[in-house]
């Protein structure tokens, strides 16, 4: 009886230790399936793609600040902006005009707000996509500082476009504008040098609107730029704008306004047009009665996929 006892409580035991090993094969078998399926999709990360610069001479860049100020969804929408935009400059500017030019967007994401299934999306519509630190500037006055969009979305970043030294010349576009003509044969009259910088006329007053730059690329630049970001006098509450209307102030190249026609005064001669501000399509689309023509070419890529 004894013995039968005994070997009774082994068995249990030995029960016991099978089950229990069986639950942290099936736990590690879990874990291994989840590690694996998250590395193949490259969940909540995405790498950059400084390999492919400079395969040409020349590029379009663009700024994408996925700081998540204005919320995840605007993030998302602005994400649609930029591939509006590489959509507009393969549909309206020629290949002999655009087969010089790379095209390169500098994200700053800090939140992991770009899934992989987005940059796949931009990476498709033509864009490389580089993954810088977020540059500032002074803080705007305690009176703008809550409104003012421009402090937390790291705009002095689309300085280090300067450093992107491998390029002739870039042209630089906010990502909410939209293309609607040939803007290289456009601006193709318009030569800058190290010491220059390209802007559109601006017919709202006499500070530079940043949203379309011609940038002739340079460390020293930026370097002596950098430098002066903290102490030189310059509106803030426009950020790099204000800091670019002082540092460039007399060295500027004016092109025509049309490369950067605000939303609000298009007109039939609009090279590319900006939803700068507040006038964003996802906002004044919904009732495209005074917008017509903006809302019209903006709906025209749903159209075309």
């Amino acid at each position: 009886m004894p013995h039968t006892l005994f070997s009774q409580r082994r068995n249990m035991n030995d029960r016991k230790i099978s089950t229990r090993v069986s639950m942290v094969a099936i736990l590690l078998t879990c874990a291994a399936i989840v590690f694996i399926t998250s590395s193949a999709l490259n969940l909540g990360n995405w790498s950059s793609d400084y390999y492919m610069l400079y395969s040409r001479p020349n590029a379009l860049a663009s700024y994408l600040s996925l700081t998540g100020f204005e919320g995840v969804g605007a993030s998302h929408l602005f994400i649609l902006s930029a591939q509006r935009l590489a959509q507009s400059w393969a549909r309206h500017v020629q290949w002999e005009s655009r087969k010089d030019y790379d095209m390169v967007l500098i994200i700053t994401d800090p939140y992991g707000l770009l899934t992989p299934m987005s940059a796949a999306i931009l990476r498709g519509s033509g864009w490389m996509l580089i993954k810088v630190d977020p540059l500032y500037g002074k803080p705007s006055a305690p009176n703008y500082l809550a409104q003012n969009r421009y402090t937390h979305t790291a705009q002095f970043t689309k300085l280090q476009l300067w450093n992107l030294e491998g390029y002739n010349h870039i042209i630089y576009m906010d990502s909410d504008m939209l293309i609607l003509k040939d803007v290289v044969n456009a601006i193709a009259p318009y030569k800058v040098t190290k010491e220059t910088l390209g802007v559109a006329q601006c017919l709202d007053g006499p500070m530079i609107n940043a949203g379309m730059l011609l940038i002739t690329p340079s460390k020293p630049v930026f370097r002596d730029m950098m430098s002066e970001v903290m102490t030189s006098e310059y509106f803030t509450f426009y950020q790099e704008q204000g800091f670019l209307d002082v540092y460039w102030r007399n060295r500027t190249v004016i092109m025509p306004s049309h490369v950067n026609e605000f939303v609000m005064n298009i007109t039939e001669d609009c090279v590319v047009l900006h939803f700068l501000a507040e006038y964003k399509p996802w906002k004044i689309c919904p009732d495209p009665v005074v917008h017509a023509r903006a809302c019209e070419e903006w709906y025209s890529y749903d159209k075309s996929q």
